[in-house]
């Protein structure tokens, strides 16, 4: 998890996991424990760049030792979106899947689910480019999605948030947020 946070004119970068967090300021790094993944994490500093002020939602800290600062590691990857012709008129949001010509077509979790590279970003018609997002964020202010519930393949390209009682079941991801998903296709599930 990073997040750039800004809290009484200084910036704040939060870098860690649910079970530690590494603070670095304009002081120095410090590391303190949460008990539970924060989504928004404030610093407050104070006189002594020591107070804290955490805002929602409710997070408990514990400050431990200062670490010493190593070397800058490699930047993250960057997610590239994918072009692929379209064999017929591709709806924009919809799964994708390549047919035997390494062309666009929908993918369904009957027959085209073994090959899906992707989820569309707009519509294209047939022989023109259809931009495929195959791993990360996704947002349409069209969707409303439930947090509690996975992404799967349905028919005709359509992503489904209940396993199908039928056909092979193909994850595609987690909801990200009322109107935004986070693509990671994983191994489809024959039976």
């Amino acid at each position: 998890m990073t997040n750039v946070l800004t809290a009484e004119e200084q910036i704040v970068e939060v870098i860690g996991s649910c079970e530690q967090i590494t603070v670095y300021d304009a002081a120095e790094p410090q590391v303190v424990e949460v008990e539970f993944q924060a989504e928004l994490v404030v610093i407050a500093a104070g006189n002594d760049n020591q107070a804290m002020d955490v805002v929602s939602p409710i997070v408990a800290f514990m400050q431990v030792d200062v670490l010493e600062t190593g070397p800058q590691g490699r930047p993250g990857m960057d997610t590239v979106d994918l072009s692929f012709e379209a064999a017929t008129a591709i709806g924009g949001q919809r799964v994708v899947a390549t047919d035997d010509q390494g062309k666009a077509v929908y993918a369904d979790n009957f027959t085209r689910y073994k090959t899906v590279i992707g989820i569309s970003t707009g519509a294209a018609i047939q022989g023109a480019m259809v931009t495929v997002k195959p791993f990360g964020r996704l947002e349409d202010s069209s969707w409303k999605w439930n947090p509690e519930k996975g992404l799967f393949l349905g028919i005709n390209g359509l992503i489904v948030q209940d396993v199908p009682d039928t056909g092979a079941i193909v994850p595609l991801g987690h909801v990200a947020g009322e109107d935004a998903i986070f693509i990671t296709i994983s191994d489809f599930i024959e039976r």
